[in-house]
């Protein structure tokens, strides 16, 4: 029987897009600027739009990554231990969405929600579909995400896809 594995570099990497998170967005939960004045057509320097786009936006899709590849490991372990993955992955993203649901009253830009409802939605795809087809899927949807809105929250079922099948794979396989 195989025992459990900790990537500890997983786990790092999980952290440091909590902490990149978390300071990205610390303006923000603290109110600071609340009473700024708007700037309609403002021009936006060079090296903020350049932080933005190579620093602020990187921490939610690593953490999505993350969080799809757990999906992954929840599910290779249930069936290890014969449990039905769908019941365990359903509880924990039930979890997730009642602790969304009340970080929200403190902070209503928060993204667990979406997360649990995401993860929920795309559970069925994820335990059902053929691996080469969840990677297909997942490129497709995480590329017009981007294409289409940017990424941010409509990134998430892409990256579920994408990662929580194949990547929990490979890392298997290595280790």
């Amino acid at each position: 029987m195989r025992t459990n594995v900790r990537f500890h570099f997983l786990d790092s990497l999980r952290g440091f897009a909590v902490m990149g998170i978390l300071l990205v967005n610390a303006a923000d939960i603290m109110n600071l600027g609340q009473n700024a004045e708007v700037q309609l057509h403002r021009q936006i320097p060079l090296v903020e739009n350049a932080l933005y786009y190579l620093v602020s936006t990187r921490f939610v899709p690593i953490f999505c990554f993350m969080f799809g590849m757990s999906m992954g490991f929840i599910i290779d372990s249930a069936s290890r231990r014969g449990d039905p993955a769908w019941k365990t992955l359903l509880r924990r993203l039930t979890v997730l969405l009642a602790i969304g649901a009340l970080n929200s009253i403190l902070y209503p830009s928060e993204v667990l929600r979406s997360y649990a409802i995401g993860g929920a939605i795309m559970l069925p795809f994820v335990l059902k579909l053929k691996r080469s087809v969840l990677l297909l899927l997942g490129l497709l949807a995480t590329a017009g995400a981007y294409a289409v809105m940017g990424g941010g929250e409509a990134s998430i079922p892409g990256l579920f896809l994408l990662v929580s099948r194949v990547v929990s794979l490979f890392l298997v396989g290595i280790w």
